[in-house]
Parts: structure tokens; sequence; C-alpha cells
């Protein structure tokens, strides 16, 4: 995932492009064949730059902040999940946070924080 940051009109805009998964960014661990079995839980969580940048910027004093989806190429519910800390983060900081170009996913969740 590659975050790039821009400001328009006071608002601060964060585009999200590549894949927003469990276990991006992480590289990747060979296991051997017989320790296999005993991954029954996924244990990965998606890169936290996300979380990260949102929190950056809020303590920069950023209070208008927009999550633009348009280049983001795949989610699961782990990448869900970083939205929703996202989101958390952002108003316990004192900032407005809100989704744009969401495309299906938007669709189906309806979030109200989103357009």
């Amino acid at each position: 995932m590659r975050l790039e940051t821009r400001v328009e009109g006071g608002v601060t805009y964060l585009d999200v492009d590549g894949r927003l998964v469990a276990g991006d960014g992480a590289p990747a661990v060979e296991i051997p064949r017989n320790e296999l079995l005993n991954l029954l839980e996924p244990t990965e969580e998606p890169s936290a730059a996300l979380v990260d940048e949102v929190e950056r910027l809020v303590e920069a004093g950023v209070r208008k902040l927009v999550l633009n989806f348009a280049a983001l190429k795949e989610i699961d519910s782990a990448g869900l999940g970083e939205i929703v800390r996202a989101y958390v983060a952002a108003s316990k900081g004192g900032a407005t946070l809100r989704l744009i170009n969401l495309g299906r996913v938007g669709r189906i969740l309806n979030l109200p924080w989103s357009r």
C-alpha cells in the first residue's frame, strides 16, 4: 500500500493506492510443513501505515481528513478494520474523517461517514 497526502481547500486528502489486506507490507515467512497444523487462526494484521499516518496528521493539527480509495486495488476484512481504527484515531484526536471512492465496498457497507 502506498499513501500520498495532499491538501485542497483546507481539507487533507490521503490517497490510498494498492492493497489494504492482512499482512500487506510484511515479508513472506516460510513455515515448515510439520508446523502448518498449528496455524488454526490467522494472526497477521494489515500494515499499520494508514492508522499511523492518520495519527501523525491529527497530531500535526489536521482536523479535516478524507481517505480517497480511488486507486485501492484490493481490501479484506483486516483492511476494513484498519479503516475503522483510522476513524477512531481521528475522532479521538478531534478530527473528522470521511471516505471517498470506496466503490463496491462502500455500497455494500453503506457507511455513514463515506460518500
